[in-house]
């Protein structure tokens, strides 16, 4: 029954980010040590703005496993929980830990449940994390985007079953989704979309419908 607090100053420092550093009393980078298997469950993680009380999000994960499978060389995991009121599982599997390196990208996939929509995706991803290679996604929503938008805040027109698939690639700090098929409704529409996330935000698409 643990709570973990994850805090932001809404400028450069976050808390997280100090909590991630590893190093030895030498003052080198630790190594990632072996991990063989891990469960928790009932664990909460709330996070806000350091200047104001109130809790933005809250995701709370009822239970998650992850298993390193030392025959096969390949590690599983399974999820289950809520982000707020909305329940949410994810389950796939990845490389184990104990052979990740920040030089090699390790292969992951993943199937998983939100917001009444489904994801499954499969890609590359390097440790920790803070990059991957690619990705390729499938989205089904069929009951459309509204419940997801609603919850950040967009109003989102009730466009109803909508499904999207394609791929996601990281250039520097631009976001590329390639080889995009869409289809909602009557309206099928393929393209591309590059979200380039610096201030201000700006898209660039080339869609056809």
């Amino acid at each position: 029954q643990a709570v973990v607090h994850l805090e932001t100053d809404g400028d450069a420092r976050r808390n997280w980010e100090i909590l991630a550093q590893a190093a030895t009393p030498e003052g080198e980078e630790a190594e990632i040590p072996v991990i063989e298997e891990i469960k928790v469950n009932d664990i909460r993680l709330d996070y806000r703005d350091v200047r104001d009380a109130k809790v933005l999000y809250s995701l709370h994960f009822e239970n998650a496993t992850l298993n390193n499978d030392t025959i096969n060389g390949i590690g599983s995991y399974e999820i289950k929980g809520s982000l707020d009121e909305h329940s949410f599982k994810a389950a796939g599997k990845i490389a184990p830990l104990y052979t990740v390196n920040p030089a090699q990208p390790r292969q992951f996939d993943v199937k998983s449940e939100i917001f009444d929509m489904k994801l499954t995706a499969d890609g590359s991803v390097k440790f920790p994390f803070k990059e991957f290679t690619y990705a390729d996604f499938k989205l089904l929503a069929p009951k459309g985007l509204a419940k997801l938008g609603a919850y950040f805040g967009v109003d989102l027109p009730a466009l109803g079953a909508i499904e999207v698939a394609g791929n996601l690639t990281p250039f520097g700090d631009d976001l590329h989704f390639g080889n995009l098929v869409a289809n909602s409704g009557k309206t099928d529409a393929s393209g591309f979309v590059i979200i380039k996330p610096a201030q201000p935000p700006r898209i660039t698409t080339e869609l056809k419908s």
